[in-house]
């Protein structure tokens, strides 16, 4: 009887722990089921306000910025960079060159938070769009040749059917390594524009071409660097004035300085801005800068700035994203 008591006791006990071990195991993925819900539901809040930013921040004003600052701007820098499409119509410019597609990347700022992988992406979102030309506005790198040949390497694998350009601007200069960057671009089958220029052409029709120039950073002066300098005139030699000129400018005063030296310049191609990259930063380079953001009519001839590609230092934007500019040049 004694034996028939201890054997109930033990079998209460015993169904007492699988009990106990199946309300905890509850517990545990009641817990589970309540963080993916509570990760979710951060995750589309932090969606809407990336969506709703800007639209929050002309209506609603200073309070939703300190609301959203911090995680809107991360996720921001952190998303893929906006195609943005946009037809200019170029005086001069051939019928035969009618729907040139030209694809704009500037402020890159390969280094130290801008890597490799960033670069990949960017390079597919270009050779996705299928461009005639490619041309970067300068501010490519932060950093020297040697520590970033690895990541820099992507850019190898960019596509266009009539040539990649590149362009310096000030950050380049910051390097100390510009001549170095120019035969390592070279290698990379991107040529460098020192201010000189190049024929664009389609190869059935050879004898309509655009001049495409490029001049040195403002900068490069200031910082007297051997060999360098923003010189209008030496970019242009040899383009015809019949013909259509686009000229690469990294600073927007550079944009002013140029037209104000050559009018007959068609279309110049700025970046620098970042789209002022956080608010509100951004109100002093609106307010620095001749040209922001955008395009822009001067005279007969045409600005067009870009936010960049990228960020520079700090993964961050607020108010404003990273942007790889696809240009349709259309004739008039």
């Amino acid at each position: 009887m004694e034996d028939d008591r201890r054997l109930l006791v033990q079998m209460e006990d015993q169904r007492r722990e699988v009990d106990l071990l199946r309300l905890q195991d509850g517990q545990r993925r009641d817990g589970e089921a309540r963080r993916a819900e509570n990760d979710r539901r951060y995750a589309q809040e932090l969606l809407e306000a990336e969506e709703g930013y800007c639209h929050k921040l002309v209506t609603r004003g200073g309070s939703t910025i300190v609301k959203t600052e911090l995680p809107t701007g991360l996720m921001n820098a952190s998303l893929p960079p906006e195609i943005v499409r946009v037809e200019i119509p170029l005086e001069k410019l051939p019928l035969s060159l009618d729907y040139l597609k030209v694809v704009l990347l500037s402020d890159i700022h390969l280094g130290p938070t801008v890597g490799r992988s960033r670069l990949e992406l960017i390079v597919s979102m270009v050779n996705n769009l299928d461009a005639d030309v490619v041309v970067i506005a300068g501010d490519l790198t932060d950093s020297q040749v040697s520590r970033l040949l690895t990541a820099s390497e992507p850019l190898r694998h960019m596509k266009s059917r009539l040539g990649s350009y590149f362009v310096t601007g000030n950050h380049d200069y910051y390097t100390v390594d510009v001549e170095r960057w120019f035969s390592h671009l070279s290698s990379l089958r991107i040529q460098p524009l020192h201010n000189e220029n190049a024929r664009v052409f389609r190869t059935e029709r050879t004898e309509d071409w655009i001049c495409l120039a490029g001049v040195d950073d403002l900068e490069a002066s200031m910082l007297r660097y051997p060999g360098h300098g923003m010189d209008v005139r030496k970019a242009l030699t040899g383009c015809d004035s019949e013909l259509p000129i686009i000229l690469l400018a990294h600073q927007p005063r550079a944009a002013r300085r140029a037209l104000q030296e050559r009018p007959d310049i068609g279309l110049v191609l700025s970046g620098h801005t970042h789209g002022g990259q956080m608010f509100p930063l951004s109100i002093l380079t609106y307010l620095v800068n001749p040209f922001f953001l955008g395009l822009y009519q001067v005279g007969e001839s045409k600005v067009y700035v870009s936010s960049g590609t990228a960020y520079y230092g700090f993964p961050m934007r607020l108010g404003t994203r990273a942007e790889i500019t696809e240009i349709l040049l259309r004739t008039p």
